[in-house]
């Protein structure tokens, strides 16, 4: 009986069975693997071939000992270790759900537009009306984040779920998806369960993938890796059947399931260039290698790839999909139309073409020759087209254009919005190692062994290139698009770190089963190469333990984490005693310290990522006391009411408050209207001109929090000196009383080079204040110009002004609550003076100094972290 590895459940009920997988690269070349095809047609050149494949196997490491995969061969224990797996998995991404709400703006404003659509009979509708005043903000987004919930919510109303219970839980569902099919997608790669397993590990436990599958998180890249994963398999499985009519079918699937990417979100395009480069290089392998039936197969998807196109736009003339994205436009039609053309070519015309070019390296020149004049020419004809398709499809910010003088000014605010958004910014090392920890070394060591030892694992062609021996399948050239076109989106915008954790979770899988099979029966022996093994491994052991693991120890805030690095600690322990004990008998078994030190990789990515989900926190400041505010807005304030405040609260305003809001973070995220307002908030001047200009809101919502994102909010301004409205946070209060009539606070700064703050107060505060800093310990202290006390308990301040001259231009601010400092921060030489500052300090319940005649504001609402500010304009100011 042979069988077809396809997603589905019935197939691996037929895994657990323990059939057989094709592959069409190698079932020849594998001992275990069915004959291909019957058909002497089909049959590949004898010099394509793969080499000496006895010879190749008899000079892998001996087999030796019990196999630690072999318990996988009984259903019951596969199916126990897998569903071992999918509660890790569950475990790792519920760790948010201990607070309210969602984990960020875009959920909240997800979470409006699936009221909206229950409301409306479950039909997602084109607008919110929350979103946006005097007139509406277009949804913003495809339409399959919304449906998703609106489908689940729409069954699980039944069994008691409220919506946003099930928005909280849906990425986990994806997320618990993504690892079952990254377990498919592994056995493409290597006909092993083991192998598939580790890959479904790896990916559960990758805070890369967690970070948009956890719950709480809900945004349109929580579900379009599993439209990529699926695509990708139903992929690999036209490319793995013999069977012509059923090869169509899956390739058909693959169409379907790569254009429903449209419908879920805007960045669906990576999975069409996904889809487009595996094809390419299909071509490009198939051809110079020689591969006739591969190059009928890439064929296939390349009209498969059309297919989906079509579909693609069948969705928006249905309003199904928005379009307009990139690769779904002439940006794509100009390269499939070459892409197709050459296929066909190269499909009809195999056997001539190859009879004159008889050489892989001739064929290669020439592909490698066309492939260089399409892109020039697509250059030359679409070059706008085609440099957003390279730059990732406008999910990286172009840093460039804010130094460029001829940039208009509507490209120069919307970088400035992109460089304020904080996943839009290039990961950094510290990130990337966060996001995936080990795997981040195992995945491109992964790609190397199958390269060069990938024959002897099975799976693969062996080719010589001047004397040296690679490996090369089919499964691996998709799947190696599906890691170059993530990481590249990757190497852009820290974003993408989800997308691109399942083909480094499977790589890094592979590097790890490889290297097991690899070393296992190999025992050192040689007293040289045993002493170098051992020493290696103790490096490695003590340097991972020192760097890595110990340093968990000192945390309390998780006590599995604490469990975890100690069990870590003993397994390393083991390792270094198992390489001792190696030398001193002079015989070491590589497998067994290997294991060992692999074991430790894997509990200490376990404990990390654990970690990591367990302490992480709402996203854009959200927390109790911001959806508190919220809530009493909803409740004490008119429907109808419309509120003005930054865009990413403006989701929480429409969510949590019900109320709408001026601008939000999915379908108001507006630059100009961004640019306007950061402005406004950093004018100095009283003049309510701006809020009649928007359409006069009736609130506005306030935070603390701003403080916190000054420079952010200053660079979507555009704020000429920004570093004038600038706010340095104090520490490490001492208190020294001076005297019976006066006491000295000293601060230091957070920021500075060892800047000092001193505060000399008379006992009554109302009389006498001065406050010194010195920049350094070298500096003297310089008198700065003005002190301000704000009373967090109230919301009250006071504020001294120096009589000195030639003092510093800055004012420290001090908080207080009753007799207690609660922080202290010295402000810019403009901030005092801002609308920002008035908004957040010095309006009150008994005054505000914004008032003027045309419009002044009055608070009626305040806690430590929001205020909402009733607007009252001329007209109405009588009647209030």
């Amino acid at each position: 009986m042979r069988a077809v590895l396809v997603p589905s459940i019935i197939i691996l009920k037929a895994d657990l069975n323990g059939d057989v997988l094709m592959d069409i690269d190698n079932s020849r070349a594998n001992p275990g693997a069915v004959a291909a095809s019957a058909n002497p047609a089909d049959e590949e050149p004898q010099e394509h071939k793969a080499e000496n494949t006895a010879k190749a196997h008899a000079k892998a490491p001996r087999q030796e000992g019990k196999d630690i995969f072999a318990a996988l061969d009984n259903r019951y224990v596969f199916l126990a270790i897998f569903l071992v797996i999918i509660a890790i998995a569950v475990f790792m991404r519920v760790g948010m759900l201990k607070y309210q709400g969602l984990f960020e703006p875009d959920g909240f404003y997800f979470y409006t537009a699936v009221e909206n659509a229950v409301a409306h009979h479950f039909i997602v509708q084109d607008y919110s009306p929350l979103s946006g005043f005097p007139w509406h903000n277009v949804r913003g987004e495809e339409p399959g984040t919304t449906w998703f919930s609106t489908a689940g919510y729409f069954i699980l109303r039944y069994f008691g779920f409220s919506i946003l219970q099930v928005m909280r839980l849906m990425p986990v569902l994806f997320g618990v998806l993504e690892v079952i099919a990254i377990y498919f997608a592994a056995r493409y790669l290597l006909n092993s369960k083991g192998f598939g397993l580790l890959a479904a590990l790896f990916l559960a436990v990758s805070s890369g993938n967690i970070a948009r599958t956890a719950a709480l998180v809900y945004r349109g890249d929580s579900f379009i890796s599993l439209f990529a994963i699926v695509a990708i398999i139903f992929m690999l499985a036209a490319l793995n059947e013999e069977r012509k009519k059923r090869e169509y079918t899956y390739a058909a699937l693959s169409a379907i399931v790569l254009s429903l990417g449209i419908i879920v979100w805007s960045g669906s395009p990576y999975v069409v260039a996904t889809y487009l480069l595996a094809v390419v290089l299909l071509l490009a392998y198939s051809f110079v290698a020689g591969n006739e039936k591969l190059m009928r197969k890439s064929f296939v998807l390349t009209i498969a790839l059309g297919f989906a196109f079509l579909l693609e736009h069948a969705y928006v003339y249905a309003h199904l999909a928005y379009g307009g994205i990139t690769l779904s436009g002439i940006g794509f039609v100009g390269l499939y139309v070459p892409l197709l053309f050459g296929a066909a070519l190269f499909t009809i015309y195999y056997k001539k073409i190859v009879s004159r070019l008889s050489t892989p390296a001739s064929r290669l020149a020439l592909f490698a020759i066309l492939a260089v004049l399409v892109v020039i020419v697509v250059d030359a004809t679409m070059g706008s087209a085609f440099d957003g398709i390279i730059g990732g499809g406008g999910f990286s910010v172009p840093t460039n254009v804010l130094n460029n003088p001829n940039a208009s000014k509507s490209s120069v605010i919307n970088t400035a919005v992109g460089i304020t958004t904080q996943e839009l910014q290039r990961p950094s090392f510290a990130f990337l190692f966060g996001s995936f920890n080990v795997q981040l070394f195992l995945a491109p060591l992964g790609l190397l062994i199958f390269l060069f030892l990938g024959m002897k694992l099975g799976k693969a062609y062996e080719h010589k290139i001047k004397g040296i021996r690679i490996a090369m399948s089919a499964a691996f050239i998709v799947l190696l698009a599906y890691f170059f076109v993530t990481a590249y989106l990757q190497a852009g915008a820290i974003r993408w770190n989800s997308l691109v954790s399942l083909p480094i979770a499977l790589f890094a899988a592979y590097a790890v089963y490889a290297i097991y099979r690899l070393t296992k029966g190999v025992m050192i022996t040689s007293a040289k190469l045993l002493a170098v093994t051992v020493a290696l491994f103790d490096v490695l052991v003590i340097y991972f333990a020192i760097t890595q693991v110990s340093p968990a120890l000192n945390t309390h805030s998780f006590n599995v984490i604490v469990l975890s690095a100690v069990i870590v600690n003993l397994i390393l322990a083991y390792v270094i005693v198992e390489g001792l004990i190696g030398v001193a008998k002079k015989r070491l078994d590589l497998n067994k310290v290997y294991i060992g030190f692999i074991v430790a990789l894997l509990i200490f990515n376990i404990y990390m990522a654990g970690y990591q989900s367990y302490t992480a926190t709402q996203a854009d400041g959200i927390n109790p006391l911001f959806l508190q505010a919220m809530a009493w807005m909803k409740n004490n304030t008119p429907s109808n009411a419309t509120v003005i405040t930054l865009w990413p609260d403006g989701s929480v305003v429409e969510a949590w408050a019900q109320r709408q809001s001026y601008m939000d973070s999915v379908a108001g995220e507006n630059s100009t209207r961004i640019y306007y307002f950061n402005s406004f908030l950093f004018n100095t001047s009283n003049d309510p001109q701006y809020f009649y200009s928007i359409g006069k809101p009736d609130y506005l919502v306030a935070r603390s929090y701003w403080f916190d994102e000054l420079g952010g909010i200053a660079q979507e301004g555009l704020v000429k000196n920004a570093t004038q409205y600038g706010i340095d946070l104090l520490s490490n209060v001492s208190i020294t009383h001076v005297n019976s009539s006066s006491t000295l606070y000293s601060f230091s700064s957070t920021y500075g080079a060892g800047a000092k703050m001193l505060i000399t107060l008379l006992p009554n505060t109302t009389e006498k204040a001065a406050a010194y800093v010195s920049l350094s310990k070298s500096m003297p202290f310089y008198e700065i110009s003005r002190v301000l006390f704000y009373n967090s308990a109230n919301y009250n301040y006071t504020l001294f002004a120096s009589q000195a001259s030639n003092t510093l231009n800055y004012t420290l601010m001090i908080s207080y609550s009753g007799r207690n400092i609660t922080g202290a921060e010295i402000l810019g030489p403009k901030l005092l003076s801002s609308n920002i500052f008035k908004f957040l300090i010095m309006c009150d319940y008994n005054a505000c100094t914004w008032d003027n005649s045309r419009a002044s504001l009055r608070l009626v609402y305040a806690n430590s972290d929001t205020r909402i500010f009733r607007i009252i304009y001329n007209s109405t100011a009588a009647s209030s």
